[in-house]
């Protein structure tokens, strides 16, 4: 599992493996661990506003789950449209195991930022846990629209495609496009997929 703090004041924190937060892996293959991008939209935080989302970030990151959780309830009380938030509190639900609040944070998320990839990206790690692989696809694919530089949904395309929808070509072609968005020592991992997925 893997945590991330953005320096953009209303970015999610995303606690992402290859099916999303607290799920069953899908492959016994060691996995990368993508990290999302950055918000697309917020409104404007105060500097206190802006320290308290950082607190909630932080302790999210050190597993305090309760004391996030009341920041970000905190916030969305001032801003009900901060839809970093609401993406925040649905990953904290998932953790829980509390699938169906889960859904409705980041669907809360979407009504206040129909472009917000994260969400769209949880959506279609949600689907894909319950076998609505269509749903899914159209997620991912709605994402790298809306933000073509999503590494994160071009990895989680690759994914799709490879092992659930048989389709190597375009497997190849979304870990690619992960591969050249993406820096850090996972890229290699993904790169040998690349070449195992162009022998078959």
């Amino acid at each position: 599992m893997l945590n991330l703090c953005f320096s953009f004041s209303c970015s999610v924190l995303l606690l992402l493996t290859l099916v999303g937060c607290g799920s069953k892996p899908v492959s016994q293959k060691p996995v990368p661990k993508p990290l999302a991008d950055r918000a697309v939209v917020a409104p404007a935080l105060s500097p206190e506003q802006d320290a308290m989302f950082q607190e909630a970030i932080q302790a999210l990151q050190s597993n305090r789950i309760e004391m996030a959780q009341q920041g970000f309830l905190a916030l969305l009380e001032v801003h009900p449209n901060l839809a970093g938030a609401s993406v925040n509190l649905g990953l904290i639900a998932r953790q829980l195991g509390r699938e169906d609040e889960a859904i409705m944070h980041f669907e809360r998320a979407l009504d206040s930022n129909p472009s917000n990839v994260d969400a769209l990206v949880l959506l279609a790690l949600v689907d894909l846990d319950k076998g609505d692989f269509w749903d899914a696809e159209a997620k991912l694919q709605k994402s790298v629209r809306i933000r073509p530089e999503s590494y994160m949904a071009h990895f989680n395309l690759g994914v799709l495609y490879e092992l659930y929808l048989q389709e190597p070509e375009k497997a190849v072609m979304h870990y690619q496009r992960y591969v050249d968005l993406k820096q850090g020592d996972d890229i290699d991992t993904v790169a040998r997929w690349i070449k195992l997925l162009e022998l078959r």
